[in-house]
């Protein structure tokens, strides 16, 4: 049963239901902050919300995509650079299909981010944690 679960993406699969659901009308709502929690299998799935219709899932898409960036990758501006991870044992499928998916975005996800931080700057009882929650400051 462990080999055949070592095989099966559990992750992906839970991403992409999700996100199908909620694009089809299936889901009213989706916990973004959910999915940013799940491996790196689910990024093209959340890189799919980041051209909802919705603002707000928008935005916690693109907030999401912007945390798992900086995961991923050294993130300075608008450019972003690889970690230097060498080695083939480094190598992960579900991780480079992850990193393309926010290669493709990187401009929006840093506007987003910039705008993110100017607004809480404006509203201090604001902010995202790295899950991209967002919670009032005391």
């Amino acid at each position: 049963m462990g080999l055949v679960t070592g095989f099966f993406d559990i992750d992906r699969t839970i991403a992409s239901c999700n996100v199908s659901a909620y694009n089809s009308g299936a889901l009213t709502e989706i916990d973004v902050g959910y999915l940013n929690e799940l491996s790196d299998s689910a990024v093209p799935y959340i890189a799919k919300l980041a051209d909802c219709e919705d603002e707000t899932v928008r935005s916690e898409a693109l907030n999401a995509l912007y945390i798992r960036a900086e995961k991923l990758f050294d993130v300075n501006g608008n450019k972003i650079s690889e970690k230097n991870e060498t080695g083939f044992s480094k190598y992960n499928y579900s991780r480079e299909k992850a990193k393309a998916s926010i290669r493709k975005n990187i401009n929006e996800i840093v506007k987003a981010k910039r705008e993110r931080t100017a607004a809480e700057k404006e509203n201090y009882d604001y902010f995202y944690n790295e899950y991209g929650y967002s919670y009032e400051n005391y």
